[in-house]
């Protein structure tokens, strides 16, 4: 009876079959892997400095910077991007100001960074081949949108 209802329920259901795995365990060639999101964040970072920014960049940065938290969390609802991307600007304006970066060197760095965090989730916790995830890493829309 058993086996009769192993049959019936599709391969991805069988609970001995799902592991507590992370996707490295199944992903070849560690470094090579490793290189790739580097060459790709390194990509990102020189082409985020030929990046032309846009109103709605510099709307979100200058509201982050010149605002306080108090402002900032009141005038959200006539945004249009989440408050989330508000939050984390506000982080990149004090490290910015901190070190002594321009605006516009510390709104690329937080394009950067992000753009890198999306490379790594699709690399690392996408349940594609390797091929198809490097195909569309270097595809259109991640290198030049």
């Amino acid at each position: 009876m058993a086996a009769s209802l192993k049959l019936l329920i599709p391969k991805p259901l069988l609970f001995e079959d799902m592991k507590l795995s992370l996707a490295f365990d199944r992903t070849p060639n560690w470094a090579k892997i490793a290189f790739f999101l580097l060459f790709l964040s390194v990509y990102s970072w020189f082409k985020f400095t030929y990046h032309e920014l846009w109103k709605d960049e510099w709307q979100a940065w200058l509201m982050a910077r010149d605002m306080s938290w108090k402002q900032l969390l009141g005038s959200l609802y006539y945004e249009g991007h989440p408050a989330l991307w508000y939050v984390y600007l506000k982080g990149w304006t004090g490290l910015g100001a901190a070190v002594g970066w321009s605006d516009v060197f510390s709104l690329q760095s937080a394009h950067t960074l992000v753009a890198a965090a999306a490379y790594a989730v699709l690399l690392f916790r996408m349940r594609l081949p390797l091929w198809l995830k490097i195909a569309v890493l270097l595809g259109y829309y991640p290198l030049f949108e």
